[in-house]
């Protein structure tokens, strides 16, 4: 029998993540590790903004009606995911990077964009922002699930953040019990090490961790 594949990104994504699962014939265990809240904030002077910076879907989905202030700044977006998102609340996105949040900033020096507002939440990835100014909106926090979910004996496990990673080492008793599918080399580095097998996505989506889960879970 498969290994089941357990999920342990927030709501609504997890669910999501959990349909296309199915569809490919794999048993999917879903066990979100935070719940998304959002959090208050005030819409900042943008008047020598150059664009808006969004790395995660969570932060245009819990943003609110402020959003409405900023649409009419292009949007930088990480991954599709997250520019999807932002065209949904009215967003025209500019750029979607494929490698993490330094591949926008990077478009983004080299289109000569200096000054970003970031969308995010309160726990971020470090990158290298030397080269561009930006101001940080925190839209959304990430809660931990109390109690912790927990993961069958043997499974192969998705985790779409450093956090989510750190999290899941922390409540895992035997690490080489499991297989895990990091979204990127970051979070894999988060994870650590002991696994069973531990691999990363070819690309920072879903289709990507997926695919090697099809793989993974025979």
């Amino acid at each position: 029998m498969s290994l089941p594949l357990v999920i342990t990104r927030p709501q609504p994504g997890a669910d999501a993540t959990a349909r296309r699962a199915e569809e490919m014939g794999l048993r999917p265990v879903v066990a979100p590790l935070f719940t998304i809240v959002p959090k208050p904030w005030d819409v900042p002077d943008v008047a020598d903004v150059d664009a808006v910076l969004i790395s995660s879907a969570n932060a245009v989905r819990f943003g609110g009606d402020q959003l409405s202030h900023l649409c009419h700044l292009p949007a930088l977006a990480v991954g599709a995911a997250s520019a999807d998102a932002a065209r949904a609340a009215g967003f025209g996105v500019a750029f979607v990077g494929l490698h993490g949040v330094q591949s926008a900033i990077d478009h983004a020096v080299q289109s000569g964009r200096k000054n970003l507002l970031w969308l995010a939440g309160v726990d971020r990835t470090d990158f290298d922002a030397s080269a561009v100014l930006i101001r940080i909106v925190e839209t959304y926090e990430a809660q931990h699930v109390s109690p912790a979910p927990v993961f069958p004996e043997q499974a192969v496990i998705m985790v779409h953040s450093a956090r989510a990673a750190q999290r899941v080492a922390e409540i895992l008793d035997d690490k080489s019990a499991h297989q895990l599918i990091a979204i990127s080399s970051v979070v894999a580095q988060q994870a650590g090490f002991g696994w069973a097998r531990r691999e990363i996505a070819d690309a920072p989506n879903d289709a990507a961790m997926l695919a090697l889960a099809k793989q993974m879970c025979q």
